[in-house]
């Protein structure tokens, strides 16, 4: 007999979606919209190296729906991939764990010229 499990399902409202969407676009510096299942993707492919501040879409009427927290969890471990961090996060603490990600920047490669006694460089 096979046992089938039953993915746990919760409210989502639309503001905490577009929240999340606009913290993935201010660190991306893109102006593209992205589904629930796409934002872990999106979380997990921010690097620093994009100019911050893409655009921010305002709030549309609220809309309240079922969706499970399969998105959440997700966003919830790209959220702990990049910052290191094991800490639990609500939907709504999210936006803002992803707009205070922050990483080093890359150090400057610089050559060295060395002139020996002899005359020869290295």
């Amino acid at each position: 007999m096979e046992l089938l499990m039953a993915i746990p399902s919760g409210i989502a409202s639309t503001h905490t979606l577009t929240d999340i969407a606009n913290a993935i676009r201010y660190q991306s510096g893109e102006n593209r919209r992205c589904m629930p299942g796409e934002m872990a993707d999106a979380v997990e492919a921010l690097d620093g190296t994009q100019e911050k501040g893409g655009m921010q879409y305002p709030y549309e009427a609220p809309h309240f729906g079922k969706m499970t927290v399969l998105p959440y969890i997700s966003i919830a471990n790209a959220i702990r991939g990049q910052n290191g961090e094991l800490r639990e996060y609500k939907p709504c603490e999210m936006a803002q764990a992803i707009r205070d990600l922050e990483w080093e920047k890359p150090s400057k490669a610089y050559a060295l010229l060395m002139y020996l006694s002899d005359g020869e460089t290295k």
